[in-house]
């Protein structure tokens, strides 16, 4: 159960080392009859008891001094409900020992379960505190779906954030587009992701201050001002297409994705995957299932090999036994990476970790794949590899992709929302945002005539708009 109150490995050393010193000097004291004797109070017995080593101690006491008699060597199963020669008027049996060890087994059990639910975790996701009240929690199927009509009952009351307002035209029509389906209960079902009023706030922080060096009695708290990582994202992800997030860092990408596949709680608003909520617990396991994740940093095992990830994962996805080594093995050879299917990922190259990171995420045929920045690392060629892989993956599934790259939007995108400051700043398909926003193509046409004029109208007619240089 300690274990759910520790989150760093580091403190866990330290704590885990404490406990052993602590249990080593308790079971001393047990031995030497505190508190299992005539003299002492029950209650003392009873508090010292629920510490496991305690009462095992005892235990192991009372069967060390019935085997010194000689009258009677050990304790015989027919006879742990009585005492012991040396202990006559004993106040404690094995039996009675035997379950105070099984009590306290389901007793930290059931509390380590509980509090590994209830208490958030490095990124602050967790349970409601009667979380276990809930009949969707034991039957994985109510609060899961969001019927029509209801998507504003699972917005809460998200924190004042200023300046959510959008400012292009383009994010406006977006969100006014996103609303009304939203209000009107409105099912796309060529939609597979629905971003309604997406908020993350990460709260304030206070340290402690002083304006002078050799004074203590000048510390003040200095309380931060609170973080908006994303304010109000409204936003529809269509299926069968690839959504690419452009922006610098700290605009928010990363953390959007990390919202969708709940690995961090939103403060406000919802998001519906597959009409899944985000906000729902219930609704996140469902999500967890449909999804695959490529994570901004690799979150691979050093001493497995490429071949022992991908089986790992696929079980993980509830792959069928019989198809795990066959699917792992095809994702291996897509990815190029056969060769080194048996070699420890340890000796991966940082553009083969990656590569990897891109076949867990597509494996087990998910629904719907979040890529954060999955060609990081990689050199041209290994680049272009990637980007075919993904081309063919958007077939059936909706993928939403993050990127510094412009070539890489450019190439993947069939929708680029650019994003700053937690908000879309715009959004649109490659040809839109750059007839808006840049200077659009220059095409060279290299054409002969026969009376040594330029043949302009064939140019003007699939060309619309066309500024053109003869020369």
């Amino acid at each position: 159960m300690i274990s759910t109150l520790i989150s760093k490995s580091t403190s866990a050393t330290t704590v885990g080392f404490s406990i052993f010193i602590i249990g080593f000097l308790t079971q001393l004291v047990a031995t030497t009859g505190f508190p299992y004797s005539s003299s002492h109070k029950k209650l003392y017995r009873t508090i010292w008891s629920f510490f496991p080593p305690n009462i095992f101690a005892k235990a192991i006491s009372s069967l060390d001094a019935a085997t010194l008699v000689t009258e009677e060597p050990g304790v015989s199963w027919s006879k742990i409900s009585r005492c012991t020669s040396d202990e006559p008027d004993c106040v404690i049996t094995i039996e009675t020992i035997y379950k105070w060890l099984i009590l306290t087994f389901f007793l930290w059990f059931i509390l380590a379960v509980y509090f590994d639910n209830i208490i958030p975790n490095v990124n602050g996701v967790r349970k409601p505190v009667l979380y276990f009240l809930n009949p969707g929690y034991w039957t994985g199927r109510s609060g899961s779906k969001v019927k029509e009509g209801s998507i504003f009952s699972f917005i809460g009351s998200p924190p004042q954030v200023k300046d959510t307002s959008p400012t292009d035209k383009d994010v406006l029509d977006e969100e006014i587009m996103v609303k009304q389906q939203a209000e009107k209960g409105m099912t796309d079902e060529g939609v597979a992701v629905q971003v309604c009023g997406l908020i993350k706030t990460y709260p304030s922080t206070y340290t402690l201050g002083c304006s002078c060096v050799c004074c203590c009695c000048c510390l003040k708290v200095k309380r931060t001002a609170p973080y908006h990582a994303v304010k109000g994202l409204w936003l529809n992800l269509a299926k069968g297409q690839l959504f690419c997030l452009l922006g610098p860092n700290g605009a928010g990408k990363t953390t959007t994705i990390s919202c969708l596949t709940g690995i961090t709680p939103i403060t406000g608003g919802d998001a519906l995957v597959y009409g899944h909520s985000v906000a729902s617990s219930v609704g996140m396991a469902k999500i967890r299932r449909l999804i695959g994740v490529c994570p901004q940093f690799d979150i691979l095992w050093d001493a497995l090999t490429g071949q022992e990830h991908l089986e790992l994962f696929a079980n993980i996805k509830g792959l069928p036994p019989s198809e795990i080594k066959s699917v792992a093995a095809k994702s291996l050879s897509e990815g190029k990476l056969k060769t080194a299917t048996n070699v420890r990922v340890g000796n991966y190259s940082g553009g083969m970790k990656r590569h990897l990171s891109v076949a867990i995420a597509l494996i087990g045929d998910p629904r719907l794949v979040f890529l954060d920045e999955p060609t990081t690392g990689m050199d041209p060629i290994t680049r272009r590899h990637v980007w075919e892989i993904i081309e063919d993956a958007k077939k059936g599934r909706a993928i939403v992709l993050t990127t510094h790259s412009m070539e890489e939007a450019d190439i993947l995108g069939d929708r680029i929302a650019i994003m700053a400051k937690g908000k879309l700043r715009c959004i649109g398909t490659s040809i839109h945002l750059k007839s808006r926003f840049g200077a659009g193509y220059v095409c060279n046409i290299n054409f002969s005539t026969t009376n040594g004029e330029p043949q302009t109208e064939p140019v003007k007619f699939f060309f619309y708009n066309v500024c053109m240089y003869i020369y």
